[in-house]
């Protein structure tokens, strides 16, 4: 099993749409990309404790658009049942829609946790590259039994569970969290970091 805990919407984006969170609530994330405020106060923490122990992480998916999150689900399910054993569906528009074989679950648009900016899709990088998370016991064991001291966990917590991925971590309760985390403030981002031609290179064929 994998720590998870129940997760709770940020009093702050209470009233943003899923997927639409205003720009001063929203902060860059090492290496690239953006979460919610104090999920990327968290992430970084989280980070930079794992370096302290020799260890590196980065990721393949943090804050998700509505846009975002419409075109991965397009790319991932159909309409028709798939091959794939055991099935996974999402119910989207009133139809059922089927995961197609060999693609990686993502959750209906407007209702992921990628889109309130507080979940990222972890990879283990070794010897300088990106790896998927599940390659490296070491970094999953790091993640155990550290990821909850800077307010993350496993958003499916069971490994037998369809629903389960190992990459996929949340920032379960962001208004709990410490004030030597968050620090108190909004380091707003003025520009979206980007992957560079490198990351994008190690992030083809990652799951997330």
């Amino acid at each position: 099993m994998y720590p998870s805990r129940k997760f709770v919407t940020p009093a702050e984006l209470s009233k943003c749409p899923n997927g639409d969170i205003p720009a001063h609530l929203l902060s860059n994330i090492k290496p690239y990309g953006q979460l919610y405020w104090k999920a990327a106060k968290a992430w970084d923490a989280m980070l930079t404790a794992a370096r302290a122990d020799g260890l590196d992480f980065s990721h393949v998916g943090a804050l998700r658009t509505l846009k975002e999150q419409e075109s991965l689900f397009a790319s991932r399910y159909t309409a028709k049942a798939s091959k794939r054993v055991p099935q996974i569906t999402r119910t989207y528009k009133g139809k059922t829609w089927f995961l197609k074989d060999g693609m990686a679950p993502a959750g209906t648009p407007g209702t992921s946790k990628h889109g309130w900016g507080c979940a990222v899709d972890v990879a283990a990088v070794v010897n300088k590259k990106l790896i998927n998370l599940g390659g490296s016991q070491k970094h999953v064991d790091w993640l155990k039994a550290n990821c909850e001291k800077f307010g993350w966990a496993w958003g499916v917590g069971d490994p037998n569970n369809k629903e389960f991925e190992i990459w996929h971590l949340e920032c379960y309760d962001c208004d709990s969290l410490p004030v030597d985390i968050t620090g108190g403030t909004v380091e707003q981002a003025s520009k979206v970091a980007k992957p560079t031609r490198k990351e994008k290179k190690g992030r083809k064929g990652l799951k997330g």
